[in-house]
């Protein structure tokens, strides 16, 4: 084995299986990490406290099946008494619930026996890394603070008496106590306010509220960055007018963050006047001043950024390069939590479909006899109204209708559901089925919409119109995908809006533009900021009980496949108007022989 001093980082693993424990060693030997073995939790927590070795430990990976104290405890104290230290549960037990609980309590990796040594590797690898760069943080810092502190007493020295001299050193060694207390502090803080937490919203909201109550400032903002759009997204702001930059995007080559977004290097202006970068354009939006910042960037443990933390305006003086130092510490913690937090949430979104698959599949099973009665009964209802004496005719012609359109009704909806189950199962097997763009018209469309939800929105007081639909130009487009779009609008606007109120689908087209404009209009409660900024994103609120919020995730999905455009208009009390432009043509799409597009057939 290497010498402790060669090694990469030290690793205690526990587990109670000889052979388990001897593999995983020569596996991280081999690497050039240094490896500490525990049979039991009682051992694990004896080793870890041993006055011979105190703290000297970079990461722990523990079992969960483990005699004497448990694994869960064993994890539970860790977190507790060295909460800079990662903890990877290497475990047989493959069940979600068990896992969401562990990396609750801030373990930073699960994985299942048997492990690739690969990916063991990797993920020990990361942890050591993160775990060093807050260990390292304070050592750099100690050895430029002595430095400064020496050459300033040497600068001094001939020029002040002794007993000052004296004083001027306690002063300057205070002053450096002060500093690495401060950072400690920091670290401790934000250690306990992430290792609680694995939602991504709640992990940003606590990172920011951290940074300025430790650094005492007036406001700050988390901005991710939007790969496909070259974006950084503002996640969460906290200060003055706040609500208007929740959900605002900036280019991400612009600003003082654009710029450490790009470079990897955190940038601390005291004066923000001086730095041409700074994005004064955001100041005048939000009719708020800035007069000093902090940016640094927010990276993973392989040193790719995801975004950027920013912070401004101290309340008292202006930020420093010892205020940086203490964001660093924070900001090294917090961007591997957020993005471990993300990791969990595809991973559990994973779980979610594979249930989908079944359930969707279960569905399947279930529209098969719905479908087959939907048919017989046509055919009863047919053979019934033909055999009626002719007296009652007219009567019963009406009512056959009716009953005819009902059963449309049934039949289309059944169809849709059918279709929507193959998309389902096709997400499941990984297949992006693409969209099937005929000639539509929009019309047409609505009118299904209305006549699927119609008896919802009668039972409410509700009044479903159109306006202008019958006069915009057919346009080429993927109906299904359409229907899907507006009866979401439709359906979510519904709950909203009150007895006696309306929702209103109105278009018009702008022949010069190529595009049909197309707006849904309710009289309901309307959104306020927060919900309205993370609407269309996977981060969207919903209000309804039991809601999930995907429903505007989808009408964005299909819009964006049509090439289009979709935006809102809301505040609280004043109902919500949803815009759509779709083009007549999307791009890249050509139209068909013998088709038009134009309103002519």
């Amino acid at each position: 084995m290497q010498e402790v001093a060669m090694a990469l980082g030290r690793i205690l693993v526990v587990d109670d299986e000889l052979d388990v424990r001897k593999s995983i060693g020569f596996i991280l030997a081999k690497a050039g990490f240094d490896v500490i073995e525990a049979e039991d939790g009682e051992k694990a927590i004896t080793a870890i406290r041993s006055d011979d070795n105190p703290l000297m430990v970079d990461t722990i990976i523990c079992d969960l099946s483990i005699p004497k104290v448990n694994g869960i405890e064993t994890i539970l104290y860790f977190r507790a008494q060295f909460p800079s230290v990662p903890v990877i549960v290497l475990t047989g037990k493959p069940y979600l619930q068990t896992a969401v609980a562990m990396f609750k309590q801030g373990v930073v990796d699960y994985l299942i026996k048997p492990v690739e040594p690969e990916k063991l590797t990797a993920s020990v690898r990361q942890a050591v890394e993160l775990h060093k760069h807050f260990n390292d943080k304070f050592v750099v810092r100690a050895e430029i603070e002595e430095k400064a502190m020496l050459n300033e007493q040497t600068a001094t020295q001939n020029a002040l008496p002794s007993r000052e001299r004296r004083r001027q050193c306690r002063r300057l060694e205070d002053a450096k106590l002060l500093q690495r207390q401060r950072e400690l502090e920091a670290a401790r803080c934000i250690s306990l306010a992430l290792f609680q937490r694995t939602n991504v919203n709640e992990l940003m909201e606590q990172v920011l509220r951290t940074a300025l109550e430790v650094i005492g400032a007036e406001a700050g903002s988390i901005l991710l960055a939007d790969p496909v759009r070259r974006q950084l997204i503002f996640l969460y702001v906290i200060g003055s007018k706040a609500e208007v930059l929740h959900g605002a995007a900036i280019p991400w080559d612009k600003g003082l963050a654009g710029a450490v977004f790009h470079s990897g290097k955190p940038v601390v202006c005291s004066d923000i006047g001086q730095d041409p970068r700074h994005f004064s354009l955001l100041d005048l939006l939000t009719d708020y001043k800035t007069t000093d910042m902090i940016v640094l960037p927010l990276k993973r443990w392989d040193g790719n950024p995801i975004g950027v933390l920013e912070v401004l305006n101290k309340r008292q003086g202006r930020l420093d390069q010892d205020d940086m130092a203490i964001l660093t510490v924070i900001s090294a913690l917090s961007a591997e939590t957020i993005e471990q937090a993300r990791l969990f949430e595809e991973a559990k979104l994973a779980e979610i479909v594979r249930l989908l698959g079944d359930i969707g599949h279960d569905a399947k099973n279930l529209l098969t006899p719905l479908v087959v009665a939907t048919q017989m009964l046509q055919l009863e209802l047919n053979e019934l109204f033909s055999e009626l004496p002719p007296s009652g005719a007219s009567k019963a012609q009406a009512s056959h209708e009716r009953c005819n359109e009902v059963i449309a009704v049934l039949r289309g909806t059944t169809t849709r559901l059918q279709n929507r189950m193959k998309e389902i199962a096709d997400c499941v097997q990984g297949v992006t089925v693409p969209p099937e763009f005929t000639r539509c018209r929009i019309a047409h469309v609505v009118n299904y919409v209305f006549k699927a939800l119609g008896t919802l929105a009668g039972e409410r007081g509700i009044t479903l119109r159109t306006e202008g639909l019958e006069t915009l130009p057919a346009i080429l487009a993927d109906e299904n995908r359409l229907f899907n779009a507006f009866y979401n609008l439709v359906n979510n606007a519904i709950p909203e809006v009150p007895a006696g109120g309306s929702i209103t689908i109105r278009g018009h087209a702008e022949p010069d533009a190529g595009v049909v404009v197309i707006e849904v209009a309710d009289t309901g409660r309307g959104m306020p900021p927060h919900v309205r900024a993370h609407l269309f994103t996977s981060r969207v609120i919903s209000r309804k009980p039991g809601g999930t919020g995907l429903g505007t995730k989808i009408i964005k999905d299909v819009v964006d496949a049509h090439g289009g455009q979709i935006t809102v208009d809301s505040d609280e009390g004043q109902g919500a108007t949803f815009r759509i432009l779709l083009p007549l043509c999307p791009p890249g799409c050509a139209v068909p022989t013998g088709e038009s597009i134009s309103g002519k057939a």
